[in-house]
């Protein structure tokens, strides 16, 4: 490695670039080794049936296919651009239409709520969702009440869950996320992304999706397909 240039020249666009290279000493192969394998969770997926358990020294985690949300907001009507009419939602209880739809992924996305427990005291118990694309990336959906690394915002009423069995706390966090009503906190989809993937016809079918749904999420950070088991 001592044999690799630190500094190089090169011609782009607007003329010569000059590029340095930094070397940072972080340790010793088997301390850097040992601190990776702390952080970075193995995952498993035979451990319990029909999910991904991913352990690490710092977090257990378990993640849940789900094969749809129940949207419990307020919807408001939006014409296309071909006349029909669209019910999208607005999440505000200005709006009159407080309405009960339920959405299903497309085909090309996996769906997953996941329970993750940190273990530095004081221990702590997180709930997310995520989507999942066949290229393995990890994203999050323009949801409110979620924040930005896909971690959920429950209700109040939940209360803490850090003593239950965490598969326990799962199950009680994901019949509170189907089943509570949602608002426009944490609101942070951009360009109406939100009214481009959930949109429901008058009588409550789902409607196709506007565009490649990847192009209306944002991608998650590492943490989040480390609970699934990293990119393939």
């Amino acid at each position: 490695m001592s044999n690799l240039p630190t500094e190089f020249y090169w011609i782009g666009d607007e003329g010569f670039h000059r590029t340095r290279i930094t070397t940072t000493y972080i340790g010793p192969e088997t301390k850097f080794l040992e601190r990776l394998a702390k952080t970075v969770p193995k995952a498993f997926t035979n451990l319990m049936p029909g999910v991904i358990v991913a352990i690490s020294e710092e977090v257990v985690s378990i993640a849940k296919p789900i094969e749809e949300i129940r949207l419990k907001t307020y919807f408001r009507p939006e014409t296309d651009a071909d006349g029909k009419v669209a019910l999208v939602p607005v999440w505000k209880s200005e709006q009159p239409a407080e309405l009960d739809f339920v959405w299903k992924p497309p085909g090309s996305m996996q769906l997953f709520f996941v329970g993750a427990r940190f273990e530095k005291p004081p221990a702590e118990t997180g709930f997310y969702i995520i989507a999942k694309s066949i290229n393995g990336l990890t994203y999050l959906l323009p949801l409110p009440n979620v924040y930005d690394d896909g971690k959920i915002c429950l209700p109040d009423e939940v209360g803490p869950l850090d003593s239950q069995p965490l598969s326990a706390a799962l199950d009680t966090a994901l019949k509170s996320f189907q089943t509570s009503q949602w608002n426009i906190d944490l609101h942070h989809a951009l360009n109406y992304a939100d009214r481009k993937m959930f949109r429901f016809d008058p009588d409550g079918k789902q409607l196709p999706i506007q565009g490649d749904w990847p192009q209306l999420c944002e991608v998650i950070n590492n943490a989040a397909y480390q609970f699934l088991g990293g990119l393939p």
